[in-house]
């Protein structure tokens, strides 16, 4: 089947959430809990007259030169459509001193859109993806301060460049993504500068806009949770085995310890798409039948094979089909963490039907205590089991 991709994910798996909303940095207070360092130096970053100021590190992250570059300062990329824009004031005088946006999954893997001392003042756009960086193109540009924007849409990313207070914006290059949107970042960056005469880079008016039209189609899927919450608060010391007492139950504990939450898939009608999903959480072992195993704890069609433990379900109305998350072979008095991730496909429209059936008001409590990390109420345990879904990329299959 011909695929391409049309909407890539953040978290930042450690995985962050996607901002929903235009978001406007405000550097004229202190930086807000969206934004993060690579490899923080407290002492060569500031905020000075509502400006950003990364001092250029005399270091590089280009093919294998990866030598601990500081202060890359990021912020979760959206799912779907989104473009982020920033202002940069940055004369380099040093052949390749650099700074600029930057889409950041790690030091080999990465997009640079920058102000750059090459063969003359440049404004540069790179890819590297597996220590492999590729110049994709480059145009001479006039000293001075320069707005920079990356366009980000169907798996692409275009730049475009212009002085600040300009209309018409200059065509750059256009390339894809480093990696999976959900596990990217965007921000500044500055690097490659002069250890003798360090040079500030300054910026201001960074927005990062989330696309309107074309944007994320399984928004509604992304972050959802099953829960089986336990009566009462977490015990100090908690009793191994089937302790807890569902508190979803409200009457008969055979018919009501159940939930379910329909969701709509976005996209366009007439379309498949592949969707790829991270579960995370921490469940007890349930057993299946008639379908097919796929990893661990992922299961095909098929049925419940026991009539006790806590059931986890995904039903699909177009394609038809259902999925089930904590399989295993053997039932029994255990709890344990999953982190998997499973591409699945989704018709355009169609519904989705997220379900858990404890089955007798009773389950495994989290005696383990464990916790997931990246993943609420971490770095508390919670008190029951919990199964959290992130969308991880969304695929449009021809």
């Amino acid at each position: 089947m011909k695929t391409h991709r049309l909407f890539v994910p953040a978290l930042l798996a450690t995985m962050m959430s996607a901002p929903a909303e235009d978001y406007v940095a405000d550097f004229g207070k202190p930086l807000d809990e969206g934004w993060s360092f690579v490899r923080e130096d407290k002492t060569e970053w500031r905020l000075r007259d509502g400006n950003l100021e990364l001092l250029a590190q005399p270091t590089n992250i280009w093919g294998t030169q990866n030598d601990g570059t500081e202060n890359f300062l990021l912020r979760a990329l959206p799912i779907g459509a989104s473009t982020v824009e920033v202002t940069l004031d940055f004369d380099p005088e040093k052949e390749y001193e650099q700074a600029g946006l930057m889409i950041y999954l790690d030091d080999d893997n990465y997009l640079k859109f920058d102000r750059e001392l090459y063969d003359g003042p440049s404004c540069t756009l790179v890819l590297e993806k597996d220590a492999k960086p590729n110049v994709v193109k480059k145009i001479p540009f006039r000293k001075g301060p320069l707005r920079l924007r990356l366009e980000i849409a169907d798996g692409k990313v275009k730049g475009l460049v212009k002085a600040p207070g300009e209309e018409d914006w200059t065509q750059h290059g256009e390339t894809t993504l480093p990696g999976r949107a959900g596990e990217l970042r965007v921000g500044v960056f500055a690097l490659l500068g002069d250890a003798k005469a360090p040079r500030w880079a300054r910026f201001k008016d960074f927005v990062l806009r989330s696309g309107k039209e074309g944007g994320n189609p399984a928004a509604d899927l992304d972050g959802y949770r099953f829960e089986f919450p336990v009566v009462g608060e977490m015990p100090e010391n908690p009793k191994e085995g089937a302790d807890g007492d569902s508190a979803l139950v409200k009457g008969d504990p055979m018919t009501t310890d159940n939930f379910k939450a329909v969701k709509k898939f976005g996209g366009e009608a007439g379309k498949r798409y592949k969707v790829t999903l991270r579960f995370r959480g921490v469940v007890e072992p349930m057993m299946y039948k008639g379908g097919t195993e796929d990893g661990d704890s992922f299961y095909i069609g098929g049925e419940p094979d026991n009539g006790t433990y806590n059931i986890y379900r995904i039903e699909i109305s177009a394609p038809e089909s259902h999925y089930f998350l904590n399989r295993e072979d053997m039932v029994g008095h255990r709890i344990f963490a999953i982190d998997y991730t499973k591409t699945i496909e989704i018709d355009g429209g169609a519904t989705v039907t997220l379900s858990g059936d404890g089955q007798n008001g009773r389950l495994i409590t989290n005696f383990k205590k464990l916790v997931v990390p990246g993943v609420a109420p971490a770095p508390k345990p919670f008190h029951g089991q919990f199964i959290q879904i992130d969308v991880m990329d969304v695929v449009e299959a021809e």
